[in-house]
């Protein structure tokens, strides 16, 4: 009677460890309200969230294509002279066709070094460029770009128009830095070469600056 006392007891105690138990290399029962499976589908929002959030690396959002842009040089010499207008028109979101345009007008007194007599004389002068610019670094508000150019330019068509004109081609490294989603001033150092005096002379000069301010829009 003993015996057959401790064989019962013995498979009662059994029977709620063998329902208990997992087998091995089971993945965790999930359900729909917590868990295993709650936990899963929050780390997956987290991603998800985190991937939102994290910066896309882009450039401005003015910067795509058809966004055309107008810079003031301002007087601080470099390739681009000082008084040029630059148009700029995007073709998309890292590059931009940059068309440099220029007038200038004198009028002083002139004496001839041969005569000695003083004369009035009006100087006309004109730029004409095109660059072409590449972004290469979107930094917060901070842009960076490389822009080839070619210029021509003349200081007085009316009288002396082959003398007088020059043509350079040169590039850039410059930064923008955006103010505001339409507003900015950039600066640049680069190279350039020119060709005076109907090719006789030929300047190269480097490490050359120029400063402007851009308005945008589209």
């Amino acid at each position: 009677m003993l015996k057959k006392t401790l064989i019962a007891c013995a498979l009662v105690a059994m029977i709620p460890a063998a329902a208990m138990a997992q087998p091995e290399g089971e993945e965790p029962a999930t359900d729909g309200t917590g868990g295993e499976s709650g936990g899963a589908a929050t780390g997956e929002a987290g991603a998800a969230a985190s991937d939102a959030m994290a910066p896309s690396g882009g450039g401005p959002e003015i910067f795509q294509k058809g966004a055309m842009g107008i810079s003031f040089g301002l007087p601080s010499g470099g390739f681009s002279p000082a008084g040029t207008l630059n148009l700029t028109y995007f073709a998309n979101e890292k590059t931009a066709y940059d068309l440099i345009a220029g007038l200038s007008f004198s009028h002083g007194d002139v004496t001839d070094p041969v005569t000695g007599m003083t004369s009035s004389q009006d100087l006309l002068g004109l730029t004409l460029g095109f660059g072409y610019r590449m972004y290469k670094k979107h930094s917060g508000k901070v842009d960076t770009f490389l822009e080839p150019q070619v210029l021509i330019r003349d200081t007085d068509m009316t009288n002396a128009f082959a003398d007088t004109l020059s043509i350079g081609v040169g590039a850039g490294l410059g930064a923008e830095v955006m103010f505001t989603d339409w507003f900015s001033v950039s600066g640049q150092i680069g190279a350039g070469l020119s060709f005076e005096d109907k090719f006789k002379t030929i300047n190269f000069t480097t490490l050359t600056s120029g400063l402007a301010a851009t308005i945008y829009w589209k």
